[in-house]
């Protein structure tokens, strides 16, 4: 399925008239793992055309509270005029955080680049009133973090958050879906949220899949040895095994070799919420990501080559 704004551009010439929050302070380059298409509107065409083709330049993250279209929108600015818009799956959340680190002094600054957009059903489309048309053949691609992370950043003392921003070393959990319950239990009506967590691997009380009749099925419950429970706030709330498809190998040994304690961290999607979890290592402190960044084409260079590697 196509990509499509959640905006209208209905009110395109109120939107250019809109006053910008602007800062001018210390420079945050919010450096994450998160690789992001934008979109941009009709009339911002003419500018990110003059944005150089496959090369990274420098966007300013800028809320927009009195956007009539969506109050929690974030413009991308370059060299002070606009190029393109996060989509509202990502500035719901990140609105807020943005505004808190604008609150704390910074100027908040991601890396980006011009660039190809995917073809088949990752294509991207505008919607121009009722009407909806293919968007140009480049886009701009931007480098972020996701809200929890920023607010998680801004929170911590000075000594310890430094003067660049950093992200924990997150591990994806397994069986996402079995959980969902519980995760909306514990996030309510945020859109992420990290809160501390606690890690088992005995045997289980009770079994946390519930029942799906056929020709649905649950999972199969896992060997002492081969798991590593996550609880939270009295909610038993996800897992982690060895030898699955998305490797947990070495954070389920260092549960069983001690690693009790650590983060959790929720994210609320169009259609699911996702649970990663950072934990902590052998002197009691949590680590952060050591993993390369890839822009997407890199990405997907990297799967091939492991595909011919293989």
């Amino acid at each position: 399925m196509p990509v499509r704004s959640t905006l209208g551009f209905l009110g395109v010439g109120w939107l250019r008239r809109t006053k910008n929050e602007r800062t001018n302070g210390y420079p945050l380059y919010l450096d994450g793992g998160a690789s992001w298409m934008a979109f941009t509107e009709p009339d911002d065409f003419r500018r990110l055309g003059r944005l150089p083709v496959n090369k990274e330049v420098v966007v300013e993250a800028v809320p927009e509270p009195n956007n009539r279209d969506d109050p929690t929108a974030v413009a991308l600015l370059y060299q002070g005029s606009r190029v393109a818009y996060l989509y509202r799956s990502l500035s719901r959340s990140l609105f807020g955080a943005i505004r808190a680190a604008n609150a704390s002094g910074y100027q908040v600054l991601l890396h980006a680049k011009r660039t190809q957009r995917l073809g088949g059903r990752n294509t991207i489309e505008v919607r121009v009133g009722p009407e909806v048309r293919p968007g140009s053949d480049l886009v701009l691609e931007v480098r972020a973090a996701l809200a929890a992370d920023l607010y998680y950043w801004l929170n911590l003392p000075p000594d310890e958050r430094g003067t660049e921003f950093f992200q924990l070393a997150w591990v994806k959990t397994v069986y996402q879906d079995f959980y969902q319950d519980r995760r909306k239990a514990l996030l309510k009506d945020d859109d992420s949220l990290i809160l501390p967590c606690t890690f088992s691997t005995g045997s289980r009380g009770a079994n946390p899949y519930g029942y799906r009749p056929p020709p649905h099925s649950t999972p199969k419950h896992p060997d002492i040895g081969t798991f590593a429970d996550v609880h939270a706030a009295g909610h038993h709330i996800g897992e982690l095994r060895t030898s699955m498809k998305r490797r947990s190998d070495e954070p389920v040994h260092q549960i069983l070799d001690g690693s009790k304690d650590g983060l959790a961290r929720l994210e609320r999607w169009p259609d699911n919420i996702e649970l990663r979890v950072c934990i902590t290592d052998s002197d009691g402190q949590l680590p952060k990501s050591s993993e390369p960044f890839y822009w997407q084409a890199e990405r997907r260079e990297a799967a091939r080559a492991r595909l011919d590697a293989n």
